[in-house]
């Protein structure tokens, strides 16, 4: 029986990407040190790749994590948007609007 699927945000994604960029630096500097003892490196800039993956990897996800905060936002300001066009009631317009207000 195989296991349900689970869908990650991008957030998750990336968040995964990152530990997994950091595990292998880890692991290919360890491997490195060991090559190192019987004269022999790794090709050069191959930590320093994996440490920009790795640190390029945070910074989208900071940023995907900063559209989506704006997207939920715009979607809140549509909703509000959608009341106040179908709406002739003031008390309903302004219950819907501080409810959306305190959402954010």
């Amino acid at each position: 029986m195989s296991e349900p699927t689970v869908r990650l945000t991008p957030q998750e994604h990336l968040a995964r990407l990152s530990r997994m960029a950091d595990e292998v630096r880890a692991q290919l500097a360890a491997h490195a040190e060991n090559r190192r003892r019987v004269g022999e490196a790794l090709p050069a800039g191959v930590e320093d790749s994996l440490k920009h993956l790795s640190s390029s990897l945070r910074i989208l996800s900071e940023s995907v994590e900063s559209m989506d905060q704006e997207r939920r936002n715009l979607r809140a300001l549509a909703d509000v948007a959608k009341v106040v066009n179908s709406s002739l009631d003031l008390a309903t317009v302004l219950n819907e609007v501080i409810d959306t207000v305190i959402r954010l």
